[in-house]
């Protein structure tokens, strides 16, 4: 939701990559790169977190910006200053982004590579 504000999105992304920098290292302080298996598993949790909050951070921030600047993709009806077609473009994109979290997470979690 921080898209509707349209900086802060790119301020979160930024933590991101800073708290992904430091999760690449396991509580021995070993970076989980040297390993084949734990490199493996952190890239792949890694991606598969990173295309389902793309696609929401980018929802938000096509929001945030046809209220901020209008644009010809979104001609019609608005509400409070958002355009519908807009708004229903982002609940679509974070519906169907939701089903990719929870596997993102089960992943994390339940994977036979995280040991």
């Amino acid at each position: 939701m921080t898209g509707l504000s349209v900086i802060p999105p790119f301020l979160l992304s930024g933590y991101r990559g800073w708290v992904g920098g430091i999760v690449s290292v396991d509580d021995g302080h070993i970076s989980r790169l040297r390993q084949p298996n734990q490199a493996i598993y952190y890239f792949s949790v890694v991606l598969l977190q990173l295309i389902p909050y793309s696609l929401a951070a980018g929802a938000t921030l096509n929001l945030g910006l046809s209220y901020f600047r209008p644009r010809r993709d979104y001609p019609g009806e608005k509400w409070r200053g958002y355009p519908k077609e807009a708004i229903w473009d982002f609940v679509r994109i974070v519906v169907l982004t939701a089903p990719f979290v929870a596997v993102a997470n089960l992943w994390e979690f339940l994977s036979p590579l995280n040991s």
